[in-house]
């Protein structure tokens, strides 16, 4: 969906698919990608938002951006994005189109399966994004740095994700084949994709165990000091400590007692 040429893009529509989102590239390039860490960006999960509720965030902002987007494309033309001009229309046909085909050959049980199919995995595929940008801040007026997204390093990791674990490259260059992507030692690190994605079904072991001690150590050591303000805003409208604001008055006063 990266791809410069629009017969790579094609293809990539047919295989996006058969996890119910067509056109997924559409949000995904021109909305995620340019607001990944941000508010504006649905796939970016807040901190305390929970696997089941962002999932069904995400996956409703994927559809709406896609939706917005091709509804000003089509204005522009003077049509209808409910029209045969519109990749939504298409959109809607490809993906009750491939059910229904299947069941028509094999079986309305077998349309069923593969439509059930569809929808899960276009659940977990959202689910991918919870694991890579949880709970991050980026300040938009700052270069794209090695902090803005979590890295996983396990060997299993990287083999089972295709490199896409080192991340940051991705939102640096979306051109990039996966061989291409570059570990960065020092950047911010989860553990194994392998114990985050159960955990991240268990939600005190993924806000206790995993998150907040890595996010509490981002927001002091990485974050710059407007990411720093974004992020205690979120950790106090999450109901988390407040751990920013304790270690500038620790600071201060600290300096007020070597004064």
């Amino acid at each position: 969906m990266h791809r410069r040429s629009a017969f790579e893009r094609f293809l990539a529509n047919i295989a996006a698919t058969f996890f119910f989102d067509p056109h997924r590239a559409i949000g995904h390039v021109h909305t995620h990608h340019l607001h990944f860490d941000t508010e504006q960006d649905s796939d970016t999960p807040l901190r305390g938002e929970k696997f089941y509720e962002f999932i069904w965030r995400a996956t409703k902002g994927a559809y709406l951006d896609t939706f917005e987007l091709e509804k000003r494309r089509m204005a522009v033309k003077d049509k209808s994005v409910w029209g045969p001009s519109s990749i939504v229309f298409w959109g809607i046909v490809a993906v009750f189109g491939t059910p229904l085909v299947i069941g028509l050959y094999a079986g309305w049980l077998a349309g069923v399966i593969a439509l059930s199919a569809m929808v899960t995995t276009k659940l977990l595929l959202e689910a991918l994004n919870y694991l890579q940008h949880y709970g991050l801040q980026r300040d938009t007026s700052q270069p794209i740095e090695d902090r803005h997204t979590w890295h996983h390093f396990s060997t299993m990791s990287r083999i089972a994700g295709l490199e896409i674990t080192n991340h940051i490259d991705h939102h640096r260059d979306g051109f990039l084949p996966f061989y291409a992507l570059k570990v960065h030692k020092g950047a911010p690190e989860m553990p194994s994709v392998f114990i985050c994605a159960p955990a991240a079904f268990i939600p005190w072991v993924w806000d206790n165990l995993i998150v907040k001690p890595r996010l509490k150590k981002w927001d002091l050591e990485c974050a710059s000091p407007e990411e720093q303000a974004l992020a205690r805003k979120a950790n106090l409208r999450a109901g988390w400590p407040d751990w920013i604001g304790e270690s500038q008055a620790a600071t201060a006063q600290h300096s007020k007692a070597a004064v």
